[in-house]
């Protein structure tokens, strides 16, 4: 898997890109990015799909910073613990694919007529997440 994720060639035969498309693939803590390391300025971003499962909304907080205002950032939100199902394994949660923009005031809303995907993700077990 890594030599795939390490490739920005690594796309299926079908995928037809522009001829002056270009794509670079990083290794890093998906929560904590690198901006700079990655060419990325803060409020350069316009739209980010996070891949794992957040406890909380503020868990988003340093992806948020790399979002232009009125950037979009989707991403699984886990329900509380009270609430998930006693069928989940350890390591991922019940949640929500929720959709959120940011505000001119530099945080995340919920996007008007988000329909909250129901969804099990693995939960990100990053150092704000333990």
């Amino acid at each position: 898997a890594k030599r795939y994720l390490a490739s920005p060639e690594a796309v299926a035969p079908s995928v037809q890109r522009a001829s002056d498309s270009t794509a670079e693939a990083f290794v890093g803590d998906a929560m904590h990015p690198d901006g700079r390391a990655m060419g990325l300025s803060p409020g350069s971003v316009d739209a980010i799909n996070v891949g794992l499962a957040v406890p909380s909304v503020a868990e988003l907080n340093p992806l948020v910073e790399l979002l232009r205002e009125d950037g979009l950032l989707l991403a699984p939100i886990c329900l509380d613990a009270e609430a998930q199902p006693k069928d989940v394994p350890q390591g991922k949660c019940e949640g929500r694919l929720r959709l959120f923009q940011k505000s001119s005031d530099g945080t995340l809303q919920r996007v008007p007529g988000d329909p909250e995907i129901p969804c099990r993700f693995i939960v990100s077990t990053g150092p704000s997440a333990r």
